[in-house]
């Protein structure tokens, strides 16, 4: 394989020998004066050529230098035809094809050179477009042989060939259609280059998040069939791949119950749905690989896809343990429910200064009934306590809600029924959560009877001490009278 750095160097020794020799011809032949610059610029055009080896841009000169020894070339032969022709005696215009002047035949020559240029030009796009498929060569490319047509057409128009003007005006005007389209061209090319870019940074922002989300996150087609699921969390949370699941019906891994339930709350069909409007919201229980179920709350929607098909993008969370907590909650409520409902003390519960649940019993022991007190809020309670009673019930309360206590205990106060009627009540209270937020639970004994007991045994117990006085008094009396007898 031949070294290029030695062959261009052999090629301009060639060259400046040649120059040399010419030189030496040159100064017995005068008519050959014209073509020595194009014998001088050849050698030292191809010179740099070859110290390209040194730097890159030494080539670019030397091309540069190299065509403009090939123009002074062409000058120098256009100039010695023309001196040559207007000389003959004997010259006919009508048999000569090139009867033009000088002028012309340069400005012809001129365009020949830019045609090749073009036509190289219109090669290399040809090859580009083939790598790149883009706009901006394709449109190029139209554009560059729009001109190579409307140059060669030009050139024709000169010989007076039938048809060429016509010919070139023809290109001119595709030459000019293009050069207004293409910067369009480009706008809209680069418009469509960064959408698409936008896009693709869209579906790998959206496939980053989906796929590494802990929520289940899956696209159905309208027949239900899965197309999309996010792998990642289904086998973390029901044990399936895409191969479980891909292309079939998502009904399949859904309790029969909660299929049946929400079939016939949406009047939709297993095998296909139809448009609804806004987002659905459900909770299910869909089937793991294992068999056991898991409750799932899921959000979906129907959207449009590109080709026009509707289809389904559902967003399921995992609420297993939320499931059980309210269900232990549920069951929790309802043995609290069945104790209370059948104590004989009264019960109930205040949030928010609000009455939210009270049973039967203290219902009964106030006089009102249960619905009028679950209306009720804690200024409510306040105007039946009895007026001699209620700044220590207030200042309790105060105490409660500041959190200066924790419990109250044994706190005995008096309440006016319904009827009017003064009864005494023991209280006892302890925060709780009640529906995910702070309450108090408050127990109620009608102690009425107890205080009426104790009243009595405190007038009995008064009455006995009367008695022993007046037994005292009468034995000291007896006593004295014995000691000092008449």
């Amino acid at each position: 394989m031949l070294d290029e750095s030695i062959l261009n160097l052999q090629i301009t020794i060639f060259l400046f020998v040649g120059t040399f020799i010419f030189m030496g011809v040159s100064i017995k032949r005068k008519d050959l004066i014209i073509y020595l610059p194009a014998y001088i610029l050849a050698p030292i055009g191809y010179l740099f050529i070859y110290l390209q080896i040194f730097n890159y841009s030494y080539r670019l000169l030397g091309n540069a230098i190299f065509l403009v020894a090939n123009l002074t070339l062409l000058i120098a032969i256009f100039y010695e035809y023309f001196k040559a022709i207007h000389k003959e005696q004997n010259f006919n215009s009508s048999k000569l094809i090139l009867n033009i002047s000088f002028t012309t035949f340069l400005i012809i020559s001129v365009q020949v050179i830019f045609l090749f240029l073009l036509l190289l030009a219109v090669i290399m796009l040809i090859k580009l477009y083939s790598i790149e498929k883009s706009a901006k060569h394709s449109s190029l490319l139209i554009f560059l042989t729009s001109a190579l047509i409307t140059g060669v057409a030009t050139i024709l128009s000169n010989f007076n060939l039938p048809g060429m003007w016509e010919f070139s005006f023809v290109g001119v005007f595709i030459f000019s259609t293009c050069y207004f389209i293409f910067p369009i061209l480009i706008y809209l090319e680069e418009r469509l280059v960064t959408v698409g870019m936008k896009l693709i940074e869209s579906e790998e922002k959206y496939k980053l998040i989906s796929e590494n989300a802990n929520d289940l996150i899956t696209m159905l087609n309208n027949k239900y069939e899965h197309e999309y699921i996010n792998e990642h969390a289904y086998l973390n949370i029901l044990g399936y791949s895409k191969n479980d699941l891909l292309g079939k019906n998502a009904f399949e891994i859904v309790h029969p119950e909660d299929v049946k339930r929400i079939i016939n709350s949406r009047e939709l069909s297993t095998t296909g749905f139809q448009e609804l409007e806004g987002v659905d919201k459900e909770e299910l229980r869909a089937r793991h690989k294992d068999g056991h179920y898991v409750w799932l709350d899921y959000m979906s929607k129907v959207f449009v896809d590109g080709q026009g098909k509707p289809k389904v993008i559902v967003i399921s969370r995992d609420i297993t343990e939320r499931k059980k907590a309210e269900i232990e909650l549920k069951e929790s409520e309802e043995k609290f429910r069945v104790i209370t409902e059948q104590s004989f003390i009264g019960a109930l519960i205040e949030q928010d200064f609000d009455i939210k649940y009270v049973n039967p019993q203290f219902a009964k022991m106030i006089g009102y009934s249960t619905e009028e007190l679950l209306l009720w809020k804690v200024p409510n309670f306040i105007e039946i306590i009895h007026p001699d009673d209620i700044n220590k019930f207030t200042d309790i309360v105060d105490k409660k809600t500041k959190n200066l206590i924790q419990n109250i205990e044994n706190f005995q106060f008096r309440i006016l029924k319904k009827t009017r009627e003064i009864i005494w009540l023991d209280l006892f209270s302890k925060a709780i959560t009640y529906q995910d937020k702070a309450a108090n639970l408050a127990f109620v004994m009608d102690i009425t009877e107890l205080k009426k007991t104790e009243e009595i045994i405190r007038e009995e117990n008064k009455k006995l001490v009367e008695l022993d006085t007046l037994r005292k008094e009468l034995i000291n009396r007896v006593s004295h009278e014995l000691r000092t007898p008449l």
